[in-house]
């Protein structure tokens, strides 16, 4: 008789036999907690009781599948915020930067500035105030080929709440990849116990045939 293990949610698998028989269910973790996007793994701190709760006793490289399954999941998510983590940290310094730049010229009349005009071209050049009156403005990237021009004030206060959601979600991604670290330490351990579970579980049903047969 064949088994397939389906996945219906996080932490849940599906055992799906063949025939009548119904399908048996299991959980291995609880849904995501307020400050996780991870599920959080269950400790289980009994894996026979586990298994004769769920009438897997025969059944545990079901369980195992479903780690394992568990386990890459978690580590793609890993990945993914360690990726997203590196590229708020790497835009920060020019972010910092660019306020720097506009209270320097918030400061001063005349800022002299080296600036790319072609590939390998640079240009000296000054910037001046507005002699008329009217207020100096800045053009900031926005991203997605879009440039929009603001004031020096408007400018910086953009740009240093940029900052500042930027540090937040930083912060926030690193306590995630910690708690993330300790769940695929626990679902490390988990598999490890499972497994040698089911390798005493089948050396001991080979003994008992051997010791039928003599």
């Amino acid at each position: 008789m064949s088994e397939e293990t389906t996945s219906r949610s996080e932490g849940e698998a599906v055992a799906a036999p063949e025939g009548p028989h119904k399908a048996i269910r299991f959980n291995l973790c609880s849904r995501s907690n307020d400050q996780n996007t991870a599920p959080v793994l269950d400790f289980i701190e009994d894996v026979p009781a586990f298994l004769a709760k769920q009438g897997l006793e025969e059944k545990a490289d079901l369980v195992l599948e479903e780690l394992n399954r568990l386990y890459r999941g978690l580590k793609t998510h890993q990945q993914k915020l360690v990726n997203e983590k590196a590229e708020l940290e790497r835009r920060l310094p020019d972010l910092k930067e660019n306020v720097r730049i506009i209270k320097q010229l918030k400061e001063q009349d005349q800022t002299k500035l080296r600036f790319m005009a072609a590939d390998s071209v640079w240009v000296d050049g000054v910037v001046e105030k507005p002699t008329d009156g009217s207020e100096p403005k800045v053009a900031l990237w926005l991203g997605a080929n879009v440039m929009m021009e603001y004031g020096y004030d408007e400018a910086e206060t953009l740009l240093s709440r940029n900052i500042s959601n930027s540090e937040s979600i930083i912060a926030g991604k690193g306590k995630e990849l910690t708690f993330l670290k300790g769940q695929l330490t626990m679902c490390e351990v988990t598999i490890s116990r499972f497994y040698n579970y089911e390798v005493s579980r089948k050396r001991k049903l080979r003994e008992a045939e051997a010791a039928s047969r003599s």
